[in-house]
This record gives C-alpha cells, structure tokens and sequence, in this order.
C-alpha cells in the first residue's frame, strides 16, 4: 500500500486497511517470442487470528434468583463464527439462541465459550446465586391426638434451609393470628376451646422462599 513491491511473508504481515498489487516478470531465451499472461488467477486468504467477540448478557454475574429456570442469553460475534456453547456446571450445552435452563441450587458459575473457523476461542463466565426452594419443616408435637387440656400445648418441630439458611419462623392456629417465633426455637401454645384445631407452621428463608407445615 505504500507504492512499492517487495517479498513479504502474509503471515506475519498486518494485513489490516491494505490493498495489494501483483507483479509478474517473465523471460524467454527466444528472443523473438514476447511472454504472454493469460488467464491468471491467484488465490489467497487472510488468516484471522482475532477470537469472536463474547458476552453474557444474562445470567447477571453477583445476582441471587429465587427460580432455579433462569435465561441463559449469550452475545457472540465474528465474521467467521463457528460454534457457541456454555457449561452448565455438570455438562457443555450448545447454544444458539436465547434459552431458559434449570440450575442446580446454591453458587453457580457458567462460562460461555466461541469459536470461529479458524480455530480461534474466546470465553467468558459469570457467578450467580440460585435459591428456589424454601425451608423445611418437620413437626415433632402437637401429634394428630387428643389432648387433655387447651393450655401450654407443646410446639416443637425443625426446620432446615441448606442453601441461602432459615431467617425467621412463626405459626398460626385455625388460620387465626400469626405468632413469631423467636430464633426459630419450639414453644408452647394455647386454644382457645375445646375440639378439633389445626396448627400451621411457616418458614422463610434469607431469599424470601417460604416453607410450611
């Protein structure tokens, strides 16, 4: 591009904003025959060596989901792409378009990959967070009997959250008023009268997933 011919290795040559001239020297010992081009046709490609361009664009890297069916959603760009996929944690994926896949729960990382026809690979990752299910509970007492007074009635239960960890507790008898429980620790309660009552007990977690018994 600078007007001048010289022997160059394309290679190793930025390539970049240039065009190209071709000179042909021939020679002949008749000195009588004049040489002759015809019909030349010279072929040549340029070597890419830059890897696509590649982002993520959802999940969002430090975000904490409440459903574990999140929108893998990956941006990947180069004029020779070949092929895009993502690790899910367990497997490779292929991806090619936008696309809602379950996560397991807890920290979760997913890295994205590309590649273009000349072999090139660029990847990329991001960290979220995924709690979906709510605490459990087991219920120790009252039992499915009858007791012989409405006073000081014995509530006691666990309750476990292994993912994101229980914040708080309470409970309700016949849907009535709710009542904390402090620390999530087991209590005695009252009826108000004799006869069948049904108690409800409720939990949540740090992500706000409720759990109930």
């Amino acid at each position: 591009s600078d007007g001048t011919f010289s022997n160059v290795n394309l290679n190793s040559m930025n390539l970049t904003g240039r065009y190209f001239q071709y000179r042909a020297s021939f020679f002949s010992p008749e000195t009588v025959i004049t040489p002759d081009l015809q019909n030349v046709l010279i072929n040549y490609q340029i070597q890419d060596t830059e890897p696509p361009n590649l982002t993520i664009l959802s999940p969002v890297a430090n975000t904490n989901y409440t459903s574990s069916s999140i929108l893998v959603n990956i941006s990947a760009a180069d004029s020779n792409l070949n092929l895009v996929w993502f690790y899910n944690g367990s497997t490779n994926i292929t991806y090619t378009a936008p696309v809602f896949h379950t996560f397991a729960q807890g920290n979760i990382t997913l890295i994205a990959y590309a590649n273009d026809t000349f072999g090139n690979i660029n990847s990329t990752n991001v960290s979220f967070f995924v709690d979906s299910i709510g605490p459990v509970l087991t219920i120790a007492h009252p039992q499915n009997i009858t007791y012989g007074t409405n006073l000081s009635l014995p509530l006691n239960f666990t309750v476990r959250d292994t993912t994101s960890g229980v914040i708080s507790c309470w409970f309700n008898v016949d849907n009535g008023q709710n009542n904390s429980l402090a620390n999530c620790q087991n209590t005695t309660f009252n009826v108000n009268s004799h006869g069948s009552h049904t108690l409800f007990l409720f939990s949540n977690d740090t992500l706000n997933n409720n759990g109930n018994a």
